[in-house]
């Protein structure tokens, strides 16, 4: 794994104000994004749900980009057994969490950037990310993630979806960014121009929308789940559907 000192000499301006912020944040990244509770689990269990089909009882070597605090790379060893996972993240204290929380020798954590991955061409049959793509530059992320997916691989990313109202405010007003922990260059996803950002080698496969409930912790998780599967009906709607505060979108190589 490369040294602190000479990643960062590596690292883009925005890049370098990502780790810095990461880095302090670490310690308490999870609570921060509310990584506790039966209503967080039942929530990324349905941004795993597609994911888990597209691994499970398939030999493949596995990417996972920006993995944090190893939150969601747990959840994906548990149900990729047979594969080999690779996670990468530029922030070096959200690494050692991310160590301490998954210690499987199924997979391996490396500090690295997206832009410049350490990897050969043709790499990875399955490259994921969960809320990673809105801090970084999508023409030249995808440009490197094509770079080391094989032919017919696929990416699969969850990301804040700016089509939602709240999410959008919060994007746009610097005092909901701070309230809410964001970093100073993040924004959110516009899945309906996703397709200007990929290049020839790339092609949207599925989008899914997904989180209609406002962030609240005024109920119990147990009533938060039930309010969510009442409300996720919008999905179904024309037009509504678009408002998720989270969107998934699976894209694969040619």
């Amino acid at each position: 794994m490369p040294s602190s000192k000479n990643t960062n000499s590596n690292l883009t301006h925005q890049e370098q104000t990502e780790k810095f912020h990461f880095d302090e944040l670490a310690d308490n990244y999870d609570n921060n994004y509310g990584y506790k509770g039966k209503f967080f689990e039942y929530k990324k269990n349905k941004k795993l749900k597609r994911l888990k089909n597209l691994v499970r009882n398939k030999k493949m070597k596995l990417l996972e980009i920006g993995c944090g605090t190893g939150e969601y790379t747990r959840d994906i060893i548990s149900f990729s057994m047979q594969n080999n996972i690779t996670a990468v993240d530029i922030s070096k204290n959200i690494l050692k969490i991310a160590k301490n929380k998954c210690k499987s020798k199924q997979v391996k954590f490396i500090q690295a950037s997206v832009y410049k991955l350490p990897f050969k061409d043709n790499s990875f049959d399955l490259i994921c990310g969960f809320y990673i793509a809105h801090h970084l530059d999508l023409k030249q992320m995808f440009i490197e993630l094509s770079r080391v997916l094989k032919t017919e691989g696929v990416i699969y990313l969850v990301e804040p979806n700016i089509l939602n109202p709240i999410v959008y405010l919060i994007k746009n007003i610097s005092y909901l960014k701070n309230m809410v922990g964001d970093s100073p260059g993040e924004y959110a996803i516009n899945p309906i121009s996703i397709n200007s950002f990929l290049d020839n080698n790339l092609q949207v496969q599925n989008i899914e929308y997904t989180e209609y409930l406002p962030p609240t912790k005024l109920l119990r998780d147990e009533l938060l789940i039930k309010f969510d599967k009442v409300v996720s009906l919008i999905n179904k709607v024309p037009v509504l559907k678009f408002l998720g505060g989270s969107v998934i979108l699976e894209i694969s190589k040619k």
